[in-house]
């Protein structure tokens, strides 16, 4: 059973509750001396329940402690160098174990600001988007082919390099437009507002 910390003043009695504060325990612990009658109650006049006398209940507690109890309670140690190296080693892992929490918090705020501000958009929403941009211009790429075939087919060296010329131009023209869909699909308010 714990020691009654030293008081200068302690009063004769008390309430349970204060009791178990000068005890330095549970209010459940005083319950249950008092239910093994292990508490010495004196019924004060005026008072709604009795109240511990200190000094009789001190003395029977002490005296129903274990001897052996008593001689093993091992003497309240000073902080040796070792305690304090581990005790500051814990308190530096508390305050590292916040500063990340810290942080990735307010990453996570962040993100859910651009994506309310219409900045970032969920992978889910734009995913395939960029194959079909892809799928988009190699078929350009393989209609190219057969019309510059058809097309070229008994010119001079100078209207070849002139076709390939303005066809280069109409194909860069649908990739732009296919990157243009591509940034209405990423960033929907932006698009909004330009057709607006």
């Amino acid at each position: 059973m714990p020691k009654a910390s030293p008081a200068a003043a302690t009063p004769e009695l008390m309430t349970q509750a204060a009791y178990a504060r000068y005890r330095g325990v549970e209010r459940q612990s005083v319950q249950k001396w008092k239910d093994q009658n292990k508490l010495v109650l004196v019924k004060v006049e005026g008072a709604a329940k009795p109240r511990v006398d200190v000094a009789k209940t001190d003395a029977l507690l002490g005296a129903m402690q274990s001897p052996l109890k008593a001689q093993s309670a091992p003497a309240p140690a000073s902080e040796t160098a070792e305690t304090s190296e581990i005790r500051d080693d814990i308190t530096d892992r508390i305050k590292t174990s916040r500063a990340l929490k810290e942080s990735a918090d307010a990453r996570m705020s962040n993100l859910k600001y651009q994506r309310h501000a219409g900045a970032l958009v969920p992978r889910v929403e734009v995913r395939g988007v960029g194959p079909a941009a892809a799928a988009l211009l190699h078929q350009s790429m393989d209609r190219r082919r057969i019309d510059l075939a058809k097309k070229l087919e008994g010119r001079t060296l100078h209207e070849i390099l002139t076709t390939l010329k303005n066809d280069d131009a109409g194909l860069l023209m649908q990739y732009a437009e296919a990157l243009r869909d591509f940034d209405d699909i990423a960033n929907p308010k932006e698009a909004l507002r330009q057709s607006a």
